[in-house]
């Protein structure tokens, strides 16, 4: 097999000439073109791109090892692993696709490698990235935008360093990284060398160059231009940190959940998507689990931030609307209000989503039980990644939705398709004893706003209707 191999950059001799890449070729007189499969502008200079993907994560998880440096490993505030998309030039993109299909770079058939010359103790050393598919235990493909998702390693298994840098330019470690301070921040991020220098900043361990080769059996080609990109790394706090039922491991359908211990199921074949992206799914050694926390404080300013203030006159705005707390037997109505979502806590609490409907079991509040008269209210997609000026607004506009709940002897029962605030209502006596009215708690005559109004407008007009057919059939 004989191949064609070209060293682009920004100077080539072929300055605005095409060049053609394929199995048989013939090497062109001065300012000829080749003729071929693929044109290629050489002005164009072409660009191959190393871009982390988005992460949302939330603080105080297990993380990524080889976060930038981190002397002494520490990993229980971590980062979740990055993943990396690799951006070819579209011409060498749809010459090694196959019906359409993301190009595997790992495989090889498609040989890449991203090669860097790094200047070390007054030497040099090439080193030589593998590439490796995010996948998960049975065998699936994560994928970002057209391209599949990989990891990073040397040939001796040494990792990049994820730099995590804040918006003064500070660069973040596990050691260093503030729980209180990083709440609802956002970082940029981006691959280092294994000793945490950057490839473009100009520190004393600088590479010299940084290349990647595509490998096929008809292309063999050297991007001089290789750019590593920025991605974005979202920050979620939590309350209770150091609760050890914060966060329990997701089960699978028909396990039994254990007293005081809130748990999440899910059925058979359930996968989970990093960020809820589709495509992007976690990998072989995830742990899908339930995060379970209190809703965070109110601030020592009174004005500062009334979170659980504004729930609960959310709340009190739709159970007076349709008639909710009468409907249950509720009087002098007691609120306690939790805050979940899923996250894998194997990978720094990166955020997920389930492609299954998630069964909760949330322990009953203190003094209520299972023949306790109670509602359950979610407020749809209200997460921990908005500023002071939106809380207000954002929970007082939210979509709420009544749960269908099972009272069991230790928990609350429900299916839910997504996650953020949740409130548990239920009533009290003049005595201030809780109401054991179970049997009217669960009516079923609210799920949705949208749904009820409807169903109450129909009624209204039948009823209308058949008033005025008897009026006509009376004359």
């Amino acid at each position: 097999m004989l191949y064609l191999k070209f060293l682009f950059n920004a100077e080539l001799w072929l300055n605005h000439q095409t060049v053609g890449i394929a199995k048989t070729f013939t090497m062109p007189e001065a300012g000829e073109n080749v003729t071929g499969n693929i044109g290629l502008k050489a002005a164009y200079a072409p660009v191959t791109t190393f871009t982390p993907i988005d992460l949302t994560m939330y603080v105080g998880g297990e993380g990524y090892e080889n976060v930038d440096k981190v002397e002494d490993n520490d990993t229980s505030n971590g980062f979740p692993e990055p993943g990396y998309y690799v951006t070819l030039p579209k011409e060498i993109n749809n010459a090694i696709q196959s019906n359409g299909q993301p190009v595997d770079l790992s495989e090889e058939t498609n040989n890449f490698s991203f090669e860097y010359t790094y200047n070390y103790n007054n030497g040099e050393e090439l080193r030589h990235w593998k590439m490796t598919k995010y996948t998960d235990a049975d065998g699936s493909e994560s994928t970002k935008d057209g391209n599949y998702v990989y990891s990073l390693a040397l040939a001796d298994g040494r990792k990049p360093t994820l730099r995590v840098i804040d918006d003064a330019g500070n660069i973040q470690t596990n050691a260093n990284f503030d729980l209180t301070n990083a709440v609802n921040k956002v970082y940029t991020t981006m691959v280092g060398s294994v000793e945490g220098d950057s490839f473009t900043s100009g520190e004393i361990n600088e590479s010299k160059s940084l290349t990647a080769n595509v490998q096929t059996d008809t292309i063999d080609v050297d991007f001089d231009r290789t750019v590593i990109a920025t991605g974005k790394l979202y920050v979620r706090g939590v309350v209770n940190v150091t609760d050890e039922n914060l966060i329990t491991s997701i089960q699978k359908d028909g396990t039994d959940p254990k007293a005081g211990v809130p748990m999440a199921t899910v059925p058979e074949g359930t996968n989970f998507y990093i960020n809820g992206e589709e495509g992007l799914e976690v990998q072989k050694n995830a742990d899908p689990s339930l995060l379970y926390d209190d809703i965070l404080p109110e601030g020592t300013d009174a004005n500062n931030d009334r979170r659980e203030g504004w729930l609960k006159e959310k709340a009190e705005q739709l159970c007076n609307q349709y008639g909710l707390l009468e409907q249950a037997g509720i009087t002098n109505p007691q609120y306690s209000f939790k805050y979940m979502d899923i996250v894998d806590q194997n990978n720094g609490n990166v955020v997920l989503k389930a492609d299954k409907n998630v069964t909760v079991y949330m322990p009953y509040p203190e003094g209520v039980d299972k023949d306790t008269s109670l509602i359950v209210l979610h407020y749809k997609d209200l997460n921990r990644d908005m500023t002071y000026d939106d809380v207000q607004s954002a929970i007082m506009n939210c979509e709420m939705e009544k749960m269908t709940v099972t009272q069991l002897d230790d928990h609350i029962e429900f299916e839910t398709t997504s996650f953020s605030p949740f409130v548990v209502i239920w009533g009290t006596d003049e005595a201030g004893e809780i109401v054991k009215n179970k049997d009217r708690a669960d009516t079923g005559l609210f799920q949705n706003a949208p749904l009820y109004i409807a169903l109450m407008t129909a009624c209204a007009s039948l009823v209308a209707i058949i008033t005025i057919k008897r009026r006509i059939d009376a004359k």
